[in-house]
C-alpha cells in the first residue's frame, strides 16, 4: 500500500534552524512539498489565521512557547479549527 502525502500543508514552529531545516528535510522525503517554518510561535498563529494547515509541529522549549500557541489556538473563537 502506498500513500499520497503530497497534498499536505504542514507548519513546523521551531526556534531552532537547524531543527526546522531537519524537519522539513524528513517531510519532503515524504513527498510532502508544502513545508512552512516559522521560529516563533506569535508569526504561526498569524499565519493560520490566514490559511488553515494539516498539521503542526510545534516546539515546547522555554524560548519557543508552543504550549501557550496551542492554548490560543483552542481559545479565540477566530482561530481557524480550534
Amino acid at each position: 500500500m502506498s500513500y499520497d502525502f503530497s497534498r499536505l500543508s504542514i507548519l513546523v514552529v521551531e526556534e531552532s534552524l537547524l531543527m526546522r531545516e531537519l524537519m522539513r528535510d524528513i517531510l519532503r522525503e515524504f513527498n510532502i512539498r508544502e513545508v512552512t517554518e516559522v521560529s516563533k510561535p506569535e508569526v504561526a498563529y498569524d499565519l493560520l489565521v490566514k490559511r488553515p494547515y494539516d498539521l503542526m509541529f510545534i516546539d515546547w522549549s522555554p524560548d519557543c512557547d508552543g504550549l501557550t500557541l496551542l492554548k490560543r489556538i483552542r481559545q479565540e473563537k477566530k482561530a481557524p479549527r480550534r
